[in-house]
């Protein structure tokens, strides 16, 4: 699509406080009563097609920033304000995701978190037209509660218990071809008497109102001082290289934690430890038959054992003695000596991270890995230089010369 055919939309929308671009999107197609993909394509966000990847919700190229900003009546910095690009220099996942990074377990770039009550809106006429707030946060595994509405994030549509963008979802917003969706509105596919015919059976929309789900429980003080340090410390006025290092240090060590987990638990059990323990147990339970299946450390969707993970780690990080802290945390031993493949991701996460540590925490994690081999010097061939090469040696001062190979006597 050129540029030159973006123009301005008939009608737009402000921008709610810390609103993600497939929310922005959600509303003002709504609103407009055209196709999500319809409206991507008038903003300059898609060629035509209905895919457009949700790498989109990172960060925005400066033509598309440009398109977007004529289409909607934005500035542009309130179109790069829809993506996670100003967290670029205290989250170290977001500009690793700028750079093209490949498998960034601490973004989620497929999955959505929701709060019921964010979407639900406040008593203003505009939100309860279109609907609430989808916070970009939400994509960040860090955030796994709303501290406003005192309630853990789902994932799951209380209606068909699926997903709510969908089992196999690899698009910005998925069924982006639907018009009159709510923005709340479930769009996974559940099987259907009649819609679309796909895979032996008819399918169609959930469309079930995630607004209107009562949260299920409520988080600890711990978990909610927990999320409320980590907000902190992703607010634009705190320290980006003290940001940066501390959420580092937290990922490896949650992916630690996760590893040797239920050793990793370090708390009482309460309901989140008992989700954790479900979890990693049904991740685990595919590892003999796919060595693959529980090698990532990746953290999990679901809210409550990601908030049990990174208490956990928060605590050893916290702790005036790390290195006693991490020590419960040392890797186990299969039968016949060898270790978990998951480790071994571990550390190849910590020697690829292990720079952007301060020194106190690169010592105490240094005990949870193999001491690196030293190198040694290969042994002499035994072959003494060829007469061509010590001629040469001798009239030339090159250092390349004397690596030429040496031949037999």
């Amino acid at each position: 699509m050129n540029r030159t055919t973006v123009t301005p939309l008939p009608r737009s929308l402000d921008p709610l406080p810390g609103e993600s671009l497939t929310g922005f999107l959600l509303r003002l197609s709504y609103r407009l009563a055209v196709p999500p993909a319809d409206l991507m394509r008038r903003t300059g966000l898609s060629q035509g097609s209905t895919y457009v990847s949700p790498v989109l919700s990172t960060g925005l190229t400066a033509t598309m920033i440009e398109d977007f900003s004529v289409a909607t009546r934005l500035s542009r910095a309130e179109v790069e304000a829809l993506t996670l690009r100003p967290l670029a220099r205290h989250f170290p996942p977001v500009r690793q995701a700028l750079q093209r990074a490949m498998k960034l377990h601490w973004l989620f770039g497929k999955v959505n978190r929701y709060c019921p009550r964010c979407l639900a809106g406040d008593d203003s006429l505009i939100q309860q037209r279109y609907g609430g707030t989808w916070h970009a946060l939400w994509r960040l595994p860090d955030v796994f509660l709303c501290i406003e509405h005192r309630c853990f994030l789902e994932h799951l549509c209380p209606a068909c218990g699926q997903p709510i963008t969908g089992n196999k979802n690899r698009r910005l917003i998925s069924r982006s071809a639907a018009v009159g969706l709510h923005p709340a509105q479930c769009r996974a596919s559940v099987a259907s008497t009649s819609g679309q015919w796909s895979r032996g059976q008819f399918i169609a929309i959930c469309g079930a109102q995630l607004d209107r789900f009562t949260p299920r429980d409520a988080p600890s003080q711990q978990h909610i001082d927990l999320q409320a340090r980590i907000l902190a410390k992703l607010d634009p006025h705190y320290p980006a290289e003290q940001s940066a290092r501390y959420f580092t240090e937290l990922h490896l060590l949650s992916s630690l934690v996760i590893a040797t987990w239920p050793a990793g638990s370090l708390k009482a059990p309460d309901p989140t430890t008992m989700t954790t323990d479900r979890v990693l147990a049904e991740r685990r339970s595919g590892e003999e038959e796919s060595p693959a299946a529980f090698t990532s450390n990746a953290p999990p969707v679901e809210a409550r054992a990601c908030a049990a993970i990174l208490l956990n780690a928060d605590s050893i990080h916290s702790a005036p003695d790390r290195s006693t802290a991490i020590s419960p945390l040392m890797p186990t031993y299969e039968s016949g000596g060898r270790r978990a493949q998951r480790y071994n991701t571990w550390e190849f996460s910590f020697k690829a991270a292990r720079q952007e540590c301060s020194p106190e925490f690169q010592r105490a994690a240094v005990t949870t890995h193999r001491p690196e081999r030293p190198q040694t010097p290969s042994p002499p061939s035994g072959f003494p230089p060829s007469p061509c090469s010590r001629l040469l040696a001798g009239r030339m001062d090159c250092p390349l010369l004397h690596r030429l190979p040496r031949r037999r006597p």
